[in-house]
């Protein structure tokens, strides 16, 4: 884990976007707007006098305001009741890099005067009574900026997107694992993320694993598919239908073959559903692993043990396929991956040694008999909160659950709505409370000081 609250600024590659953001490139219009209209009036020299208002009502007379050169508070908020804040570490390096202003075509930054104070990445807020949906509107701010409102406006929506992005993934993991009762979890959002998002989002993967951790106290075994600079954790090898089709539909072959000649630290787990038959692809496959297993032991070749254990059946079969050993009748039983499905399995694993010809005879059938209870039965394909729900409903004897396409949900349901808005300006040397309607300046005990 991580004991820095945000990674360095070099891993978010900002700079390699820095000029367009600096210009407004990425920002909302109405902010691009904002400034070109700030810039015109600072070229008037302009100053304001007049009367102010707060929510409609009169504060005071004015005079001689300069709007132009105002220092706001800015602050991010989402309105969950419940949610994994992460982005907040490359909002940061977006604004230690961006902050600022263009004279005479040359950026001068202005990071240095600011004052922020943050939230870590992974941080658990939660504004609920104890029950997620039951709550009052205090909310808890990720990150406060107090800044000229000239030097950061054009990055308001940036930070915000910056944040929206890895918190939904993030917390869309830890709901996850809370549906899942803290089993084994394989993330795999590679194949469903642009290849220049696959960074950010194994990494707010991994510190919505940490939130978990940390509410519940207790370990989960979690994997991720892809690595990078953005954190550092063992992946697992899973074998892709391809493999199959290269040794033409021959799944025992491939996982002797993968077995012998990749690094024993990787835990092997065989691909089923190919031929539409689980029960008999696995038993085929454990027990030929189990062979190659046995025949190490004798041997005393430890490494070669450590090739051939099985860890994991993996089970995938599409929402409209049945397998050949499902017939009851009912669709939601039948089709798919399913808890009837994966018990059956799990019977036939574990009576493995008792149905399969074994060499040497009978003697091997208790070492045979362990060997195939610990292997793992892995689901994946469709697999969201509602579908392990289901399994762990049922008792389904799932032992990891690899979940893709929902991890990056983004919808009403679980967009984690983040807002910003400007709560306070200085006048003179006085900070005035001044923010829309329903509005007003919040407070986190998780906030750190930044600069």
């Amino acid at each position: 884990m991580n004991e820095q609250p945000w990674l360095p600024d070099k891993v978010y590659q900002v700079e390699d976007y820095a000029d367009r953001i600096r210009r407004g490139y990425y920002t909302e219009t109405k902010y691009n707007n904002l400034r070109l209209f700030l810039d015109l009036l600072a070229e008037d020299l302009f100053e304001f006098s007049g009367k102010s208002y707060v929510n409609g009502n009169m504060k005071g007379d004015i005079k001689n305001f300069i709007p132009t050169d105002a220092k706001v508070l800015l602050q991010y908020y989402a309105t969950n009741p419940q949610f994994v804040a992460v982005g907040i570490g490359e909002a940061l390096a977006i604004l230690r890099q961006c902050t600022g202003y263009f004279k005479d075509g040359e950026f001068i930054n202005t990071y240095n005067s600011l004052k922020i104070q943050a939230v870590p990445d992974g941080t658990i807020v939660d504004i609920s009574d104890g029950i997620r949906k039951v709550y009052t509107p205090k909310y808890k701010p990720v990150l406060k900026i107090w800044a000229s409102i000239r030097d950061i406006i054009l990055l308001k929506s940036i930070l915000k997107g910056a944040m929206i992005e890895a918190s939904t993934v993030a917390t869309n993991v830890f709901r996850h694992l809370e549906t899942a009762r803290g089993k084994e979890f394989i993330g795999f959002p590679a194949s469903f993320s642009h290849y220049k998002s696959q960074a950010l989002h194994y990494y707010a993967f991994n510190k919505g694993v940490e939130a978990y951790k940390k509410l519940y106290d207790e370990e989960v075994q979690t994997f991720t598919d892809v690595e990078s600079d953005w954190w550092s954790k063992t992946s697992t090898f899973t074998i892709p239908n391809d493999a199959i089709v290269l040794f033409l539909g021959n799944s025992v072959e491939l996982m002797l073959e993968i077995a012998k000649k990749l690094d024993p630290s990787l835990k092997r787990i065989a691909r089923v559903g190919f031929h539409n038959n689980v029960i008999n692809e696995a038993l085929e496959i454990a027990m030929a692993m189990f062979k190659a297993w046995w025949a190490c032991k004798k041997l005393g070749d430890e490494i070669g043990m450590k090739k051939y254990k099985l860890s994991g059946i993996h089970v995938s079969i599409p929402k409209h396929v049945r397998d050949f050993s499902m017939n009851s009748g009912d669709e939601k039983l039948d089709y798919g991956v399913t808890p009837k499905l994966i018990t059956e399995l799990r019977k036939a694993l574990n009576g493995a040694s008792l149905e399969r010809d074994l060499p040497y005879g009978s003697d091997l059938r208790e070492i045979a008999r362990q060997y195939c209870e610990e292997i793992k039965i892995f689901v994946s394909d469709a697999f969201d909160e509602e579908r392990i729900d289901w399994f762990e409903r049922t008792q389904a004897p799932a032992d990891i659950y690899g979940v893709g396409s929902s991890l990056l949900e983004r919808s009403p349901k679980t967009e984690i709505q983040y807002k910003a808005d400007c709560v306070a300006i200085q006048i003179g040397n006085t900070w005035h409370n001044y923010s829309k309607a329903g509005c007003q300046e919040y407070f986190n005990a998780d906030l750190i000081d930044v600069i």
